[in-house]
């Protein structure tokens, strides 16, 4: 595999790449991981694995349903987010088929099943609003596929748009009022899973916030023996990214201000020196960042049928 000398010095200043492949090697102490990725497909190799494995990562597949009499008491909260994702209103990515955002997420899931991948990761907003229907069929879909999956948070899977509220609070009612079953019993905010000899880390920081548990639980997958890969919705404002997009007229809105606890988490994982990885996803973009030789990579939106291969293996 090409190691270029660029990308390591890249890595050690920051930036944010759009490039359709690159290929990146780093060292941190007794670590090594090589890094070679596309849009559609990301390799991690490195020493401390048990056998070569598959991930499928979604995320921002903002299914809705047509006739979702579960909303009825919630018509005016998801009228908006229903009626911007239902059949004829996207474009399928590769078939150029006008679609809806639920016939991606069943073309992706049965690429699943063609490909077999070990694990799914499903990283938020993979429903448009907490409906109970939706829960219920996009679980059913999972499970049909026979594969097993661990799954975060986004801002819109607990969210009715126009609903009174603090979003901790939301978060927490929608959690345990419909979204339960995609938690499949594990702890909503936070979880980890040794799989294959790597912790995966899921942390849920979809209102923008990172909880004092969190941080506890963070620091003690820190102090495990494995390498971490990290996933998360909405990306981590690492050093060197800018995190602004222009709104609508044009303008760059400013930039939201950190919380305490944001901050001391990025820093934290900025330390993380057994860091294999951070997937996110929110932004609904393709997009690489590398600071300080910590590797960012944002999974383009599955409401267009994007979706994010990620293929470990063993440094020989």
């Amino acid at each position: 595999m090409i190691r270029r000398d660029f990308f390591k010095n890249v890595a050690a200043l920051g930036a944010t790449l759009t490039l359709p492949s690159f290929t990146l090697s780093r060292h941190e102490d007794e670590q090594e991981f090589i890094h070679s990725s596309s849009e559609l497909d990301t390799v991690i190799l490195m020493k401390n694995i048990a056998e070569p494995f598959t991930i499928l990562h979604i995320a921002d597949s903002h299914v809705s349903l047509v006739g979702d009499e579960t909303e009825e008491p919630y018509v005016t909260w998801s009228k908006t987010m229903r009626e911007i994702n239902l059949p004829g209103t996207h474009k399928h990515f590769k078939t150029g088929a006008i679609v809806s955002p639920m016939d991606c997420l069943e073309m992706t899931l049965a690429l699943a099943q063609e490909k077999k991948p070990d694990l799914l990761v499903l990283g938020g907003d993979i429903i448009n609003y907490p409906s109970e229907l939706l829960v219920k069929t996009v679980t059913n879909m999972l499970n049909q596929t026979g594969i097993p999956w661990i799954y975060t948070a986004g801002n819109h899977d607990w969210y009715y748009p126009d609903e009174p509220g603090e979003m901790e609070v939301l978060r927490k009612k929608w959690i345990e009022k419909r979204l339960l079953p995609f938690y499949q019993g594990t702890d909503p905010m936070c979880h980890s899973v040794i799989w294959k000899g790597i912790n995966m880390v899921t942390i849920d920081n979809s209102t923008n916030t990172i909880q004092d548990q969190q941080l506890d639980f963070y620091q003690q997958q820190m102090a495990k023996p494995y390498p971490i890969v990290l996933f998360a919705h909405i990306p981590l404002r690492m050093p060197g990214m800018m995190m602004r997009r222009r709104n609508a007229s044009g303008e760059t809105p400013p930039v939201r201000k950190e919380d305490p606890n944001s901050v001391k988490f990025r820093d934290l994982v900025m330390k993380t020196n057994q860091l294999a990885g951070i997937f996110v996803g929110h932004t609904h973009e393709n997009r690489v960042t590398i600071a300080k030789g910590k590797i960012q990579y944002v999974t383009s939106q599955g409401a267009d049928g994007r979706y994010r291969f990620i293929h470990f293996g063993k440094i020989e």
